[in-house]
């Protein structure tokens, strides 16, 4: 659901052609399948060495789209297309969680990989989704949507905050 939100939130801003959406769509999915198996597969070691609190990186990460969101919405200039780099940030913003939930799935208890791959086709669908509908809201409210957008950021970064 935050990839469904974070896809709206972008979206707002009407900056994303339909290749872009279908790739960052892809990215997305592909990064939630990789990171509960890369999770799974470091999670005892990593767990023993170091206590990574991901929902405080996940919060960072998201407060600072959200304050560039600010500064392109203050200038009313819009933002810039995304690059690859930016499409693989933004994958990883909203997988990250994902890399810690494959450190529960090391207990041989639940399918890593079907558990990956569910994850990977809703994280996909629901990004999709989220792209579409934030492309709607964009169109129909013009400078109200990207409040919105705003907003939804703010609310996922305080979110990611608190639940760690």
């Amino acid at each position: 659901m935050d990839a469904f939100s974070f896809a709206i939130s972008i979206e707002s801003f009407n900056i994303i052609n339909r290749k872009t959406v279908i790739i960052i769509a892809l990215t997305v999915g592909i990064f939630h399948f990789m990171m509960p198996i890369i999770g799974s597969i470091l999670g005892n070691t990593i767990k023993q060495l170091i206590h990574i609190d991901f929902g405080i990186i996940t919060g960072a990460i998201f407060l600072y789209i959200a304050i560039e969101m600010i500064k392109e919405f203050r200038q009313n200039v819009s933002m810039p297309s995304l690059s690859i780099l930016g499409v693989l940030a933004l994958a990883l913003s909203v997988s990250v969680d994902s890399f810690a939930v494959g450190f529960t799935l090391t207990n041989g208890l639940i399918n890593t990989f079907l558990s990956a791959a569910t994850f990977s086709i809703f994280s996909f669908t629901f990004t999709l989704i989220g792209l579409i509908i934030g492309k709607y809201i964009s169109e129909k409210f013009g400078d109200i949507s990207k409040v919105v957008g705003i907003s939804i950021m703010i609310i996922l970064a305080i979110l990611s905050i608190v639940k760690s």
